[in-house]
Formats: structure tokens, C-alpha cells, sequence
């Protein structure tokens, strides 16, 4: 799951906002789409709140930063 990181979703974010028009951008984003479909396909019940009940973070910051980038990323809540 570290793969999904708040940088990349940010990414992600900023590619759509560009319209995909710089190309290291759209596969930044093409690459997130990968990776959530990757999650998806091995872990079909993943839900970030499942999810953010197994991480250690006691810090409410780090862990809403988690589950925005899972979210970004289009994984289910």
C-alpha cells in the first residue's frame, strides 16, 4: 500500500487538471489507475477504512492524508 502515496496522488490530481496534455504526467495517473486495479483484483474486499484500522499512525493528520490519496487513487471507502 505504500506504493499509493500522497506525491502520487497528487500526481494523479494534477494530470486530470492538465487534461493529461504532458506526458510524464498522464502515466504518473495511467500508473495509479494500474496500481488500484492491482489492489482491487488481489484484495476484492479492500475498503480504506478497513484499511486505516491496521496502520499505526496515532497522528488523525497522517492518517486523513492516507485515506485522501486511497480515495484520489478511486479506492472504496
Amino acid at each position: 500500500m505504500a506504493a499509493v502515496s500522497q506525491t502520487g496522488a497528487s500526481a494523479g490530481r494534477r494530470a486530470r487538471c492538465c487534461g493529461c496534455k504532458d506526458e510524464r504526467r498522464r502515466s504518473e495517473y495511467q500508473d495509479i489507475g494500474q496500481m488500484t486495479q492491482e489492489i482491487l483484483r488481489t484484495h476484492p474486499s479492500f475498503r480504506i477504512s478497513a484499511y486505516l484500522e491496521t496502520q499505526p499512525y496515532k497522528d488523525s493528520k497522517a492518517l486523513d492524508n492516507i485515506a485522501g490519496a486511497l480515495r484520489e487513487a478511486g479506492l472504496p471507502e
